[in-house]
Order: structure tokens, then sequence, then C-alpha cells
């Protein structure tokens, strides 16, 4: 049996930034649009979690601006992870016309805080409507490989928008304008220059801020993605009359003996060159590869972490 809900108060709804920076802020056609059917009387809850709103934002605005009823719907989660994997299960599921930056940003933020509560083992709550739907889809789907299935992708694409959701959230803290920019799509950046940018300070992003027309329309950004690379072409080989028996550690044990090279190599020249005299043109491809090396190297753990 699923638990007794209980109707959240109607006023003094909380409004927390970080749950309030994962909605899309409306345009004012669309804010306009909304408050005409909400005047007329049709509305959808504003689904809240300890008094905390987690979805319907611009009507509780409009409600507290024209002095409205708010019509409630209080969701059972456990903790704050969960209310945010929630949050970005219904945003992407209920937010269909929205910009790629967006989704990806979901999809990211939604495994990210999986991860946090991979371990726990909750009971599923009766599904009464959509809202509690969603929350049990989302305690059924708490690793990369399930939450891939079924938004049918990739277990790699699920982890690697989970690094551009922890790098948005990172550039959100510190510049929150140029955050909502990327989001937004009103500039352009690569998955690289995400990772880029998150190492930066808050003067440092304020100063590549400045540097974008964001009054333009057309579309800027800092580089594009590289080029995909020409396809292999096949070679015929001879037949094989048996093959060797799989072995499925064997990849991974390559793997190891690689990443132990890499790490000497690493301490190596850490220790013997001198970057000061190094030409900035050598340093700066080293920083864009090694920056593309430590997202890869990411993505490996945090499968190696799900299967653990």
């Amino acid at each position: 049996m699923g638990r007794k809900k209980k109707d959240a108060p109607t006023v003094g709804l909380v409004i927390d930034k970080q749950l309030r920076a994962i909605s899309p802020i409306i345009s004012a056609e669309n804010r306009r649009e909304l408050e005409s059917n909400i005047m007329a009387g049709n509305t959808v809850p504003i689904v809240v979690w300890h008094n905390t709103i987690l979805a319907g934002f611009d009507e509780y605005e409009i409600c507290q601006a024209r002095g409205l009823p708010v019509n409630v719907k209080t969701l059972p989660c456990f903790n704050l992870p969960e209310a945010i994997e929630w949050a970005c299960a219904y945003l992407y599921q209920t937010c269909s016309d929205r910009n790629e930056s967006y989704k990806r940003y979901w999809i990211g933020l939604r495994y990210n805080n999986a991860r946090e509560n991979k371990r726990a083992s909750y009971l599923p709550i009766e599904e009464d409507d959509i809202y509690d739907h969603i929350l049990n889809r989302v305690r059924q789907n708490r690793t990369a490989v399930k939450i891939a299935k079924e938004l049918q992708m990739s277990q790699g694409a699920v982890q690697k928008y989970g690094l551009y959701a922890k790098a948005i959230n990172s550039i959100m803290s510190k510049n929150p304008v140029m955050a909502t920019s990327i989001l937004q799509e009103r500039i352009h950046v690569s998955q690289t220059n995400i990772l880029l940018l998150e190492q930066l300070s808050a003067e440092e992003l304020r100063r590549v801020n400045y540097r974008f027309d964001l009054g333009s329309a057309k579309i800027v950004g800092i580089s594009s993605e590289p080029e995909s690379p020409p396809p292999v072409k096949q070679i015929n080989q001879p037949g094989i009359k048996s093959m060797p028996e799989y072995d499925p550690d064997a990849e991974l044990a390559g793997l190891l003996l690689t990443a132990k090279s890499w790490t000497g190599s690493l301490e190596r020249a850490y220790h013997v060159a001198d970057f000061r005299r190094a030409s900035s043109e050598i340093k700066c491809q080293l920083h864009e590869a090694l920056l593309s090396l430590k997202e890869s190297i990411e993505i490996v753990c945090l499968s190696l972490e799900d299967t653990i």
C-alpha cells in the first residue's frame, strides 16, 4: 500500500536556488499564456518536497502576484538527491520542446544524483498519477545502464552528460549568467571546453563571458567539436579456423598496463620538464589533450564504480 500523502500548505513555499536553476525560464509570451490559463482556472499542481518547490515555479509566482490559491501536490522523496532526480526526469518528459543543452543537463544531473542514491532501497509507492509514476521509475533506474535503456541511448552518453552537468553546476556557482546562456544555447561550448571553463575562477569566467555578444542572434562559441575521423577501410582477412577463448579481463588488463605507463610519463614530465620555457603552443595542445584524457578516464571510472 502507498503511504497516505498530505497536502502541503498553499502559502510560504520555499524556492531553492539549486532547484530553480534546473527549471528553464519561460519566455514572456509563454508566461502571458500561462497566466491566462491560470486566471481561467486551468492549472497543473505545483509539486513540492518538504515545502520546497520541485516543479511549477512560474505558476507559483503568478499565483502569488495575483493573490490566487495554489494547487499543491506533495511528492514523498526521501532526500534532496532523489528530489533532484525526480525534477530532472519530470522536466525531460514534460519539456520535450527544450533545446539539447537542457536535455543533456537533465540527463547528466539525474545520473549524478542517482549515483549518490545508488545503494538506497526504497519501497515503491502507489501510482496515483504521473508524478508518482515518474518517482517510481526514478527509483528503479539508479545506474547509467538503466537510465540509458529507458532513454534509448548509450551508457557512455549518460556518463558523459554527467560530466557535462557537473561542469555546468560548477560554472553556475561562479557565474550563473554564463551557465544559463550555455543552457539556453545563446552560446555554444564543446564538451572539452566545458571542462576547461569548469577550471576557471569566477573572475576569469566573467572576463570570458564579457567577450561573448549575448545580444546577437548569431550563435557563437569557443571552438567547434573535433571532426570525426574518416572511416577505416575494411581489409579482407583470411578465415580463421578456430577463435581463441574470450577473456573478459583482457581489455581491462591491457588498459591497466597503459594507465601505469601514462602515470610514469606524467610524473616524469612534471619533475623534469621546464614549464616556463616551453612554448605556449605545445602547452596549449598538451592541456587540451590531457583534458580529453581526463574526460575519458572519468567515464571509465564511472563504469567501474557502477559495476563493482
